[in-house]
C-alpha cells in the first residue's frame, strides 16, 4: 500500500484550508504562502499540485452527482416516496453502468472487472434488487392504509348523514351530496 502523501498527512483543519483555498480560486504559490503564514506548513508544490487534481477530479464528481441529484428533484421533487425511491434506483443504475462503462477494455470493449470488482457490481446489483421489491412492498402498504382511511371515513360520512337527515326521506343525489360533503369536511 503507497504511503500517503504529504498532504493527506497533514491534521484536518489544514486539508480544509487548502480545499477552501483552492475554491477561492487562490493558485498553487498563493495557497503555499498562505500554508506557511496560517500554519507554518511546508509542502512541496508538486504534492499540492496532485492533491489539488484530486480535488478538482471529486468536485467534478460532486458537481455532476449534484447535476444529477437537481435534475431528479425537478422531475421527481413533489410527486410521492415512492417516485423518489424510482428515482434513486434509477440513480444508482445510472452509477453501476458508468462503472461498468468505465472499465471497457478501449479495443475489444469487453468489460474487464477484477473479482472484488465483480463482487461489489453484484452486491449493488442485489441492493437495488431487494430497493425495487421494498419501492413495491411500500406502495401496496400505502395504498391499503388510503383504501382503509377512505373507507372508514365514508362509513363515518354516511352515518352522520343518516343520523342528520332525522328519518326524513331524501333523493338518492341528496344522500350523495351530503356524503360528499360530509366526507371532505365541508359540513
Amino acid at each position: 500500500m503507497a504511503r500517503p502523501s504529504s498532504v493527506r498527512r497533514q491534521p484536518p483543519t489544514v486539508r480544509e484550508a487548502i480545499g477552501a483555498w483552492h475554491r477561492e480560486g487562490k493558485t498553487l504559490d498563493e495557497i503555499l504562502d498562505a500554508l506557511d503564514d496560517a500554519f507554518s506548513v511546508k509542502i512541496s508544490r508538486s504534492a499540492l499540485h496532485r492533491h489539488v487534481k484530486g480535488l478538482d477530479k471529486v468536485l467534478e464528481r460532486l458537481e455532476r452527482s449534484r447535476v444529477i441529484a437537481e435534475a431528479a428533484v425537478r422531475r421527481f421533487g413533489k410527486e410521492p416516496e415512492s417516485k423518489t425511491a424510482r428515482a434513486n434506483i434509477e440513480l444508482m443504475q445510472a452509477a453501476i453502468q458508468e462503472i461498468m462503462g468505465a472499465e471497457a477494455d478501449p479495443e475489444s470493449g469487453m468489460v474487464i472487472a477484477k473479482p472484488m470488482d465483480a463482487m461489489l457490481l453484484a452486491k449493488a446489483l442485489e441492493h437495488l434488487t431487494k430497493a425495487s421489491r421494498h419501492d413495491a412492498e411500500y406502495i401496496g402498504k400505502i395504498r391499503e392504509a388510503a383504501a382503509k382511511e377512505a373507507a372508514a371515513k365514508m362509513e363515518k360520512a354516511a352515518k352522520t348523514a343518516i343520523a342528520e337527515s332525522a328519518g326524513q326521506p331524501l333523493a338518492p343525489e341528496a344522500v350523495l351530496e351530503r356524503i360528499r360533503a360530509i366526507y371532505r369536511g365541508e359540513a
